[in-house]
């Protein structure tokens, strides 16, 4: 007979070991569970690259272009001055010569000895430099020169040119008995104050087409309506007055220099510059130049 400690390990011994087959369900439960949540889940997403950002560049504020500057007023004296060398009809310096220094190189011929010394040509009060006839008439012109009178000035003349009566006869000289005169024969302007003798004074005697005009050292002294110059023959003579049995005059007496006629107006610059000052401040002297 079988003792009770062989029964219960008789027992348990013939029964079959389940706790495998448990496990092994367990496991495989598992395993399909995790299989379907495998399927399940989503395919994964093609990551996109971020998009380029763009920089946004706010659109360009036209900039106002500066404009070209505007041209530097012409300040050099000699450039000033050779605007209106096309119109210049003849130069005679009188530093060293009694030539003509502009283009058309005139043949002027003196009466009686002009000296050229210091600078200056000396005219003695009995000679003058003659040049072939000049058209003047029904034009503007202007004639400049620096002069130094010697003596007692009495109707010097200056610049002669006569065409015939009235109207045609040019005659630039001091008149009454010194001071500067515009004169074309009962078509005349006088300056106001006397000229100094001894002393270099520059002269503009200027038919602008309307007016006739004298300036004295670079100021306008005298200025009147007037009617053109119309003498149309006559030689141009430099130093020398009509003879008159009614007014005093005589040839040029004294030193002459840079002495030139224009067939144009001159610009207040410009003669402001001939008289050796300063063409924006007539107050500032630069001295005579040859230009």
């Amino acid at each position: 007979m079988a003792t009770p400690e062989a029964k219960i390990f008789a027992a348990t011994d013939d029964k079959p070991r389940r706790w495998p087959y448990i496990l092994g369900a367990v496991v495989a439960g598992l395993l399909v569970v995790f299989l379907q949540r495998l399927m399940e889940k989503e395919p994964p997403r093609k990551v996109e690259p971020p998009a380029q950002i763009t920089e946004v560049v706010p659109p360009a504020v036209p900039v106002e272009t500066s404009k070209p500057p505007a041209p530097e007023p012409v300040t050099d004296r000699r450039a000033i001055v050779n605007a209106s060398k096309e119109q210049l009809l003849f130069y005679f310096p009188f530093t060293s010569s009694l030539k003509d220094q502009s283009a058309h190189a005139m043949e002027g011929v003196a009466t009686g000895t002009i000296e050229v010394r210091d600078g200056a040509a000396h005219f003695p009060g009995d000679a003058y430099l003659t040049l072939p006839h000049i058209p003047l008439d029904n034009r503007p012109f202007s004639f400049a020169l620096w002069i130094k009178p010697e003596g007692k000035i009495v109707g010097y003349g200056l610049l002669e040119q006569s065409g015939g009566g009235p109207g045609k006869l040019l005659h630039l000289l001091m008149r009454d008995p010194d001071k500067p005169y515009f004169g074309c024969y009962m078509n005349d302007l006088r300056g106001p104050k006397a000229i100094e003798t001894g002393v270099w004074t520059h002269l503009v005697f200027q038919f602008t087409g309307t007016h006739q005009q004298i300036w004295v050292n670079g100021a306008l002294v005298a200025e009147r309506p007037a009617e053109p110059f119309e003498g149309a023959t006559g030689d141009t003579v430099i130093g020398k007055a009509p003879i008159w049995n009614n007014v005093s005059t005589r040839a040029f007496t004294g030193e002459m220099k840079d002495v030139r006629l224009y067939g144009a107006i001159l610009s207040p610059a410009q003669i402001r510059i001939l008289a050796g000052l300063d063409p924006g401040d007539p107050t500032q002297k630069k001295g005579n130049e040859v230009f």
